[in-house]
């Protein structure tokens, strides 16, 4: 996930932290711009 982050595919990114994680939109979004 980071890598996706770095490489600038953040919607990538949080699609793959919602999958993993069953979390909502919101808090993946959250999550992943930390």
């Amino acid at each position: 996930m980071q890598s996706l982050i770095r490489a600038g595919q953040k919607i990538k990114a949080i699609k793959y932290y919602r999958q993993a994680t069953g979390l909502g939109l919101k808090e993946a979004k959250d999550a992943v711009e930390w």
